[in-house]
Protein backbone atom coordinates (compact mmCIF):
# COMPACT_ATOMS: atom_id res chain seq x y z
CA UNK A 1 0.00 0.00 0.00
CA UNK A 2 1.10 3.40 -0.70
CA UNK A 3 0.19 7.03 -0.15
CA UNK A 4 1.13 10.13 -1.72
CA UNK A 5 0.78 13.46 0.39
CA UNK A 6 1.00 16.36 -2.83
CA UNK A 7 0.82 20.23 -2.15
CA UNK A 8 0.53 22.51 -4.63
CA UNK A 9 3.27 24.92 -4.60
CA UNK A 10 3.06 29.13 -4.53
CA UNK A 11 -0.53 28.94 -3.87
CA UNK A 12 -0.75 31.87 -2.15
CA UNK A 13 0.93 33.71 -4.31
CA UNK A 14 -1.10 32.75 -6.86
CA UNK A 15 -4.61 33.20 -5.22
CA UNK A 16 -3.23 37.08 -4.05
CA UNK A 17 -2.03 38.40 -7.24
CA UNK A 18 -4.79 36.43 -9.19
CA UNK A 19 -7.22 36.08 -7.71
CA UNK A 20 -9.37 33.19 -5.47
CA UNK A 21 -10.66 32.10 -8.99
CA UNK A 22 -7.44 31.62 -10.65
CA UNK A 23 -6.27 29.52 -7.70
CA UNK A 24 -9.48 27.82 -7.95
CA UNK A 25 -8.49 26.84 -11.43
CA UNK A 26 -5.22 25.30 -10.28
CA UNK A 27 -6.40 23.71 -7.88
CA UNK A 28 -8.46 21.87 -10.41
CA UNK A 29 -6.12 21.73 -12.76
CA UNK A 30 -4.08 19.64 -10.33
CA UNK A 31 -7.15 17.22 -9.40
CA UNK A 32 -7.65 16.48 -12.98
CA UNK A 33 -3.85 15.19 -13.60
CA UNK A 34 -4.30 13.24 -10.74
CA UNK A 35 -7.43 11.74 -11.94
CA UNK A 36 -6.16 11.20 -15.08
CA UNK A 37 -2.47 10.20 -14.21
CA UNK A 38 -3.20 7.65 -11.31
CA UNK A 39 -5.19 4.12 -11.58
CA UNK A 40 -8.90 3.94 -11.17
CA UNK A 41 -8.57 1.97 -8.03
CA UNK A 42 -6.39 4.91 -6.58
CA UNK A 43 -8.49 6.66 -4.13
CA UNK A 44 -7.69 10.62 -4.74
CA UNK A 45 -8.96 13.42 -1.98
CA UNK A 46 -8.24 16.96 -1.20
CA UNK A 47 -7.18 17.23 2.36
CA UNK A 48 -8.04 20.69 1.91
CA UNK A 49 -6.55 24.08 0.91
CA UNK A 50 -3.69 22.84 -1.81
CA UNK A 51 -3.45 19.06 -0.23
CA UNK A 52 -4.20 16.26 -1.61
CA UNK A 53 -3.55 12.58 -0.92
CA UNK A 54 -3.14 9.51 -3.24
CA UNK A 55 -3.98 5.88 -1.20
CA UNK A 56 -3.65 2.78 -3.11
CA UNK A 57 -2.29 -0.58 -3.65
CA UNK A 58 0.46 -0.74 -5.70
CA UNK A 59 3.45 -1.63 -4.09
CA UNK A 60 6.27 -1.86 -6.31
CA UNK A 61 8.35 1.19 -5.51
CA UNK A 62 9.88 1.88 -8.84
CA UNK A 63 6.47 2.47 -10.13
CA UNK A 64 5.53 4.45 -7.42
CA UNK A 65 8.64 6.73 -8.63
CA UNK A 66 7.43 7.06 -11.96
CA UNK A 67 3.94 7.61 -10.98
CA UNK A 68 5.65 10.45 -8.69
CA UNK A 69 7.61 11.85 -11.47
CA UNK A 70 4.98 11.50 -14.22
CA UNK A 71 2.36 13.49 -11.68
CA UNK A 72 5.09 16.43 -11.59
CA UNK A 73 6.24 16.69 -14.91
CA UNK A 74 2.23 16.59 -16.23
CA UNK A 75 1.41 19.96 -13.77
CA UNK A 76 4.85 21.60 -14.49
CA UNK A 77 3.66 21.36 -18.31
CA UNK A 78 0.18 21.91 -17.67
CA UNK A 79 0.49 25.95 -17.54
CA UNK A 80 3.90 25.98 -18.94
CA UNK A 81 2.04 25.03 -22.48
CA UNK A 82 -0.78 28.45 -21.91
CA UNK A 83 2.12 30.60 -21.13
CA UNK A 84 0.19 31.39 -17.55
CA UNK A 85 2.55 31.24 -14.70
CA UNK A 86 4.97 28.48 -13.00
CA UNK A 87 3.31 25.54 -11.41
CA UNK A 88 4.72 22.88 -9.27
CA UNK A 89 3.86 20.62 -6.80
CA UNK A 90 5.66 18.98 -3.79
CA UNK A 91 5.20 15.12 -3.11
CA UNK A 92 5.72 12.86 -0.29
CA UNK A 93 5.91 9.32 -0.86
CA UNK A 94 5.24 6.34 1.49
CA UNK A 95 4.61 2.70 1.61
CA UNK A 96 3.15 -0.09 4.08
CA UNK A 97 2.88 -3.51 4.00
CA UNK A 98 2.26 -6.55 5.73
CA UNK A 99 5.21 -6.81 7.08
CA UNK A 100 5.50 -2.92 8.00
CA UNK A 101 2.17 -2.26 9.06
CA UNK A 102 1.39 1.56 10.07
CA UNK A 103 -1.94 3.53 10.41
CA UNK A 104 -3.46 5.97 8.25
CA UNK A 105 -2.14 8.38 10.79
CA UNK A 106 1.39 7.05 10.71
CA UNK A 107 1.15 7.11 6.69
CA UNK A 108 -0.11 10.68 6.43
CA UNK A 109 2.49 12.01 9.29
CA UNK A 110 5.36 10.76 7.46
CA UNK A 111 4.37 11.24 3.66
CA UNK A 112 3.57 15.10 5.03
CA UNK A 113 7.44 15.28 6.61
CA UNK A 114 8.38 14.11 3.03
CA UNK A 115 6.49 16.57 1.13
CA UNK A 116 7.53 19.59 2.96
CA UNK A 117 11.26 18.78 2.70
CA UNK A 118 10.80 18.32 -1.21
CA UNK A 119 8.63 22.13 -0.97
CA UNK A 120 12.19 23.08 1.09
CA UNK A 121 14.44 21.78 -1.48
CA UNK A 122 12.47 22.82 -4.70
CA UNK A 123 12.49 26.38 -2.82
CA UNK A 124 16.67 26.44 -2.07
CA UNK A 125 16.68 24.70 -6.26
CA UNK A 126 14.97 28.57 -6.68
CA UNK A 127 17.02 30.29 -4.96
CA UNK A 128 20.20 28.47 -6.72
CA UNK A 129 18.82 28.77 -9.86
CA UNK A 130 18.00 32.28 -10.04
CA UNK A 131 21.10 35.16 -8.92
CA UNK A 132 18.26 37.75 -8.86
CA UNK A 133 15.99 35.23 -6.57
CA UNK A 134 17.01 37.11 -2.82
CA UNK A 135 16.41 40.59 -4.34
CA UNK A 136 13.29 40.07 -5.74
CA UNK A 137 11.43 37.58 -3.96
CA UNK A 138 11.44 40.02 -1.02
CA UNK A 139 9.92 42.58 -3.23
CA UNK A 140 7.17 40.33 -4.33
CA UNK A 141 6.06 39.37 -1.10
CA UNK A 142 5.94 42.95 -0.59
CA UNK A 143 3.63 43.26 -4.38
CA UNK A 144 1.24 39.90 -3.78
CA UNK A 145 0.53 41.23 -0.30
CA UNK A 146 -3.65 41.23 -0.42
CA UNK A 147 -4.03 45.31 -0.97
CA UNK A 148 -7.41 45.80 -2.24
CA UNK A 149 -6.48 49.20 -3.34
CA UNK A 150 -3.83 47.67 -6.45
CA UNK A 151 -4.88 48.79 -9.84
CA UNK A 152 -5.59 46.10 -12.18
CA UNK A 153 -2.45 47.12 -13.70
CA UNK A 154 -0.49 46.68 -10.69
CA UNK A 155 -2.03 43.08 -10.73
CA UNK A 156 -1.72 42.43 -15.00
CA UNK A 157 2.55 43.40 -13.78
CA UNK A 158 2.41 41.28 -11.15
CA UNK A 159 0.93 37.95 -13.19
CA UNK A 160 3.54 38.68 -15.84
CA UNK A 161 6.71 38.41 -13.09
CA UNK A 162 4.75 34.83 -11.90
Amino acid sequence: MFLLYADVDKMKSINDALGHKEGDEALKEVATILKTTCREADIIGRLGGDEFAILGLESEEEGLKRLSLRIREKVKRSYEKENRYNLSISLGLVYSSSETPRSLDELLAEADNLMYKQKQKNHTQQKKSCPTYNVVHPLSDIILQPDESKSDNNRRITHIRN
